[in-house]
């Protein structure tokens, strides 16, 4: 965590939970804290950029579509997923959430579900949290996701 001046060095995703940690330790005030948010602003645009383009880079230079894990890892966990904690790293009415809510909704698998990089198949866990963040962000509504599920549990 928090290596180096940027990005290069440190673990977006776990400079995230530990500067999230810092800040319901020690408060907004805390030294790490705001290291750690600087930090995390940095991720959440070069994550929002991923969303727009579609892709991502792999330090090896590899290329990888965007997957549900990508695109969510600084503000979910599958260990603590509460809406507070979600907006305790940004404003959920951000531009740059907006992109990567419109790139959850295009990465969802054929099943319906949401697949993280290592898996082939859509999780149960991560396709939970993507619908979450999606009511939570208002890009789809509780009402439609259960007129969908009627509608499909029918047949």
């Amino acid at each position: 965590m928090f290596e180096g001046s940027g990005l290069e060095g440190s673990d977006p995703d776990s400079t995230a939970r530990i500067t999230f940690l810092m800040k319901e330790v020690y408060g907004e005030n805390d030294a790490v804290y705001l290291k750690g948010k600087r930090l995390t602003e940095k991720s959440l645009y070069k994550v929002a950029e991923d969303a727009e383009r579609g892709f991502y880079m792999r330090p090896n230079s590899e290329k990888r579509t965007n997957d549900i894990y990508h695109l969510t890892h600084l503000f979910l966990s599958p260990l603590v997923d509460t809406q507070e904690r979600v907006q305790s790293c940004c404003d959920l009415n951000d531009k740059r959430i907006k992109k990567i809510m419109r790139a959850i909704a295009i990465t969802q698998c054929g099943d319906g579900g949401w697949r993280p990089f290592w898996s082939n198949e859509s999780d149960p866990i991560y396709t939970v949290l993507a619908l979450k963040l999606l009511i939570w962000t208002s890009t789809i509504k509780a009402e439609e996701l259960r007129a969908y599920h009627r509608a499909h549990s029918q047949k």
